[in-house]
């Protein structure tokens, strides 16, 4: 797998990131538009109460380009 920017993909591919689901990865596409994309990794997983070891098992896969 390689690196995804999460501000840009479509929720199928979120959904590839070690434990994120289908529905989870819905939420993030919603999430992302509703504040226009998100800063960090850590914004990301404070907006969307992520679980610590989700937000680290996925930190190799994904960066945050503005948009």
């Amino acid at each position: 797998m390689g690196v995804i920017d999460v501000n840009q993909v479509p929720a199928q591919v979120l959904a590839t990131l070690p434990g994120i689901d289908n529905h989870l990865a819905a939420e993030i596409v919603r999430a992302r538009e509703d504040i226009d994309g998100f800063k960090s990794l850590e914004d990301m997983g404070g907006v969307l109460d992520l679980d610590g070891n989700t937000v680290e098992d996925i930190r190799p896969y994904v960066v945050f380009v503005p948009r």
